[in-house]
């Protein structure tokens, strides 16, 4: 992950319910769930998210790569042919709200969350946005790059 890139995950909501959690999780629970594991959906059920970043060639056939992995890119991990594993990284260093507004209206309208940091986020675009720019990751990025 590059120091401008602010990276979080997108899980299914019923997957909180299945192991009691509605808002937030410990690490305990992260480590030994598998979020997508009654998941039935195959990786086109993304397409419509990630038609206008397109697929990029990726370094493992357990990997789709949509967009830029140097830039804003949606990484869609499978075990197989099933999925185990979906990460955001969002370029800080260029206009992200319509790709992060495409982000939670396809999360609302498909039963998904956005974790950070062990933490449900509220899919409210003013306060994902509020937080990537309050992050630890944007600091150190201005720190540098000023």
């Amino acid at each position: 992950m590059a120091i401008w890139q602010y990276t979080f995950e997108i899980i299914p909501r019923k997957s909180l319910v299945t192991i009691g959690v509605t808002d937030f999780l410990t690490d305990g629970d992260y480590e030994k769930y598998n979020f997508w594991e009654n998941f039935d959906e195959g990786i086109n059920f993304f397409i419509s998210l990630v038609v206008e970043i397109g697929m990029n060639e990726s370094w493992s056939e357990d990997v789709v790569i949509y967009g830029n992995e140097e830039s804003t890119c949606i990484k869609i991990f499978l075990e197989n042919d099933k999925i185990t594993g979906v990460i955001v990284r969002i370029d800080i260093r260029y206009n992200y709200s319509l790709i992060l507004n495409s982000i939670i209206q396809f999360c609302i309208s498909n039963g998904l969350v956005i974790l950070d940091d062990l933490k449900i986020l509220d899919l409210d675009a003013s306060i994902i946005s509020q937080r990537i720019i309050n992050s630890d990751q944007i600091a150190m990025y201005k720190k540098l790059f000023g």
